[in-house]
């Protein structure tokens, strides 16, 4: 069977939640209140939709830690682990694609191009992140705790408080030499965190070997 469908299968009904989220978020675009709405939804986006980037990628090592079946699945899981998760995340991206345009749609004077810079940075960021936190950790509740504490921590404090990185934007006054310095600061952090989370996995086949 492919890896890629092996690993929906293996999600189960799990692989429609970030589908189910696509389209109550994209239903939800028509509903939000007219007042402030550019940064309602570009907080709404960022801290509801785009986390959701991290689902799938979390759950591609659910099935090695689940049943404790890493001797066995680990014989395929290294050289297929980016495939899928480049598989996965450009579902997500093409989801994410379609709620900026109908956001263009509704809102023409947004720049959609910034818009989409961002988003897609931060969701393959945090679904980068969340993949090695998966593996690091060896169990899919520990990364999921800790990205809903770290949104739940910045949405209270809007960013303002903690001495920590900050994912996310508050306001729309952002420049686009802003968002190509996120963006490519991000694509270091994702190719870190990518490489690391193909190392660990190397590493525990070769123990098991």
């Amino acid at each position: 069977m492919d890896q890629f469908k092996f690993e929906v299968k293996n999600m189960g009904l799990n692989f429609y939640i970030p589908i189910i989220i696509f389209l109550v978020v994209f239903c939800s675009l028509f509903f939000l209140p007219a007042e402030q709405y550019e940064l309602q939804l570009l907080i709404f986006l960022q801290t509801v939709f785009v986390p959701f980037s991290a689902w799938w990628s979390i759950y591609l090592v659910y099935e090695l830690y689940q049943n404790q079946s890493e001797e066995i699945l680990l014989l395929c899981y290294p050289r297929n682990l980016i495939l899928n998760f480049i598989k996965f995340e450009s579902i997500f991206i093409i989801m994410l694609a379609l709620i900026v345009a109908t956001f263009y749609v509704i809102l023409p004077d947004v720049s959609i191009f910034k818009l989409l810079i961002l988003l897609i940075s931060q969701a393959l960021l945090i679904s980068s992140l969340g993949l090695l936190l998966a593996i690091f950790f060896k169990n899919i509740e520990t990364p999921f705790m800790i990205i809903v504490l770290y949104i739940a921590t910045e949405l209270l404090t809007l960013g303002d408080v903690f001495l920590w990185p900050h994912m996310f934007f508050f306001d729309f006054n952002f420049t686009f030499r802003e968002i190509v310095f996120y963006a490519i600061s991000s694509m270091l952090l994702i190719t870190v965190s990518l490489y690391l989370s193909y190392v660990n996995v190397r590493t525990i086949e070769r123990k098991i070997i």
